[in-house]
């Protein structure tokens, strides 16, 4: 989060920082060690947090580890995500990274997440198919929308058409 705070704060691509944008996208990809040491000491830790005399602590530990799981992919591409975005934002390209947000946001998250979460008859509205996996289901759809995200920005900031835009 850092890396794309400081992005932001000045435009890239002019002959004044040659070569400042290639290790901008070498910092969320080498990140990926915290999460997975969290979720890989999860076994460990995640007991730490559930009371030994609570008759679902097995099922909330072994629910707890498969969300870390997934929660550490969130992390990865999450910080790929704000990195490409503030870049963007810090270049002056707001319009279409804006875009990209806002049609995954509605057009991907909030349907791949009810559609996973809820379980038949249990949603808000059946115009959908629901598959009932619970917090799994929703936090997989959250990964798939962060993934998604973080190719479009990327995919905006590698295009360069930023580099056209006057500020």
């Amino acid at each position: 989060m850092a890396i794309g705070r400081a992005t932001r704060s000045r435009p890239y691509g002019g002959d004044d920082c040659p070569g400042l944008a290639d290790p901008l996208f070498k910092s969320p990809w080498s990140c990926w060690r915290q999460p997975v040491l969290l979720a890989a000491l999860g076994p460990w830790v995640m007991p730490l947090f559930v009371s030994d005399s609570d008759p679902q602590a097995a099922e909330v530990v072994k629910l707890g580890l498969v969300l870390l799981w997934i929660a550490a992919g969130y992390q990865l591409f999450d910080g790929l995500q704000l990195g490409s975005g503030f870049a963007l934002r810090g270049a002056g390209d707001v319009r279409v990274p804006a875009l990209i947000f806002l049609g995954l946001s509605w057009g991907v998250f909030v349907p791949l997440a009810h559609m996973l979460s809820f379980a038949p008859g249990q949603g808000w509205f059946d115009l959908l198919p629901q598959f009932g996996l619970g917090a799994v289901g929703g936090w997989f759809g959250l990964l798939s929308y962060v993934v998604l995200l973080a190719v479009g920005m990327l995919w905006r900031w590698r295009s360069g058409r930023w580099q056209q835009i006057r500020i």
